[in-house]
């Protein structure tokens, strides 16, 4: 990022280049692996002069290709269809060493070793991969994953090997919520 500017003017209010970094590295190394928007500002809340740019802070981070954004979650309505909810996952690099090479820069663009991001997807440092995802982290009480997350996680092999979903946080047509 040495060649960006790190201020972001909103009005009277400015956010620094170390708050911007701060709130960057939050959303990276967040224990979350798929975040809702509001997921995602409840992590920034604390940092000074946030909420008129954590929108911008998103978007530069999904044209990054940091996170990628999908229907990542659902809810199920009381008539039984489901509705598609948009949310955050964290991306990934692909299999080939140039790929990982490139996913590992843009890493350090925002000061986040690649190790650390890997990390990042267990909820704690001591756990060990695959996770499991479960209802309990969805935080939105009506809602659960949905079938274009886990479509997405079996086609991919590097979430393959990190992440397992537990078929009671997935909406399916029989499901109650």
């Amino acid at each position: 990022m040495s060649n960006e500017l790190f201020l972001i003017f909103l009005g009277d209010n400015q956010i620094d280049d170390e708050d911007l970094q701060e709130a960057y590295q939050k959303i990276i190394l967040n224990n979350a692996i798929i975040m809702s928007r509001s997921d995602i500002c409840n992590k920034l809340k604390h940092i000074k002069n946030i909420s008129k740019s954590r929108d911008n802070i998103i978007s530069k981070l999904v044209t990054d290709e940091l996170l990628i954004k999908d229907n990542w979650f659902a809810s199920k309505k009381v008539n039984g269809s489901i509705d598609l909810l948009p949310g955050f996952l964290k991306a990934f690099p692909k299999n080939n060493p140039q790929d990982q090479l490139h996913f590992a820069r843009l890493l350090a663009k925002y000061n986040v070793h690649y190790n650390e991001y890997e990390e990042s997807f267990k909820k704690h440092k001591t756990d060990t991969f695959p996770r499991t995802l479960t209802a309990a982290d969805v935080k939105h009480k009506t809602w659960l994953f949905s079938n274009v997350l886990t479509d997405y996680i079996q086609k991919n092999d590097f979430l393959n090997q990190r992440i397992v979903l537990d078929p009671s946080a997935i909406v399916q047509e029989n499901n109650s919520k």
